[in-house]
């Protein structure tokens, strides 16, 4: 096995059809439409409906990141066409990516296995925006320096299987219990889609 560090954004970036090379149009582009229309039409159009069927017409009471996007979902401009659309282009880098970054040989389903920091960096991350400011805290599902989308868009946009491994855990003093409190450390292992790991 050989160990090598790269860097994706750039890798990503030098490939030759510009509709693979682009991450910033592949992460805001064809993953949002096909997130919002299989939202939409899987969960947040039926269960409008019957919420609104069976409370006078009320709309549900639903998390607070849904809510804004479901009570203003455009369906003439997330359309099945526009579905598809969004379908072909994510299959553009999704095979791009399977045939020179996560390939299978003979010998490997996978023939490298990336490993990544998830997380924040090794800092705590509280779910309390203002707790976020205290010495040697984070933000979750930040963008690194330089890089063109944030870890936990790498698989979405192309496909492939990611787990999130607990390695250990480590104490730290909590700003909400006031207390030492025990966090997980993990790493992120990434492989070709269909290469997960099994029994």
């Amino acid at each position: 096995m050989t160990v090598k560090e790269f860097n994706f954004t750039a890798t990503i970036q030098a490939a030759p059809d510009p509709a693979v090379n682009n991450l910033t149009y592949l992460a805001n582009g064809p993953l949002v439409v096909i997130n919002a229309y299989t939202q939409w039409e899987a969960v947040g159009k039926p269960l409008i409906t019957a919420w609104k069927s069976l409370f006078n017409g009320a709309f549900p009471p639903i998390d607070s990141a849904r809510r804004p996007g479901w009570r203003r979902y455009n369906e003439t401009a997330n359309t099945p066409a526009a579905y598809t659309a969004a379908q072909a282009a994510k299959k553009l880098a999704v095979d791009w990516y399977e045939e020179n970054l996560q390939y299978s040989t003979p010998e490997s389903c996978s023939e490298s296995l990336m490993l990544f920091d998830i997380g924040t960096g090794g800092f705590l991350s509280y779910r309390e925006l203002n707790l976020n400011g205290f010495p040697n805290t984070s933000f979750l599902a930040t963008t690194p320096k330089g890089a063109a989308i944030s870890v936990a868009n790498i698989c979405p946009i192309y496909g492939c299987a990611d787990y999130v491994v607990p390695i250990g855990e480590v104490p730290y003093f909590s700003n909400v219990t006031f207390i030492t409190e025990m966090v997980p450390v993990t790493i992120d292992l990434v492989v070709k889609r269909g290469c997960d790991l099994c029994c």
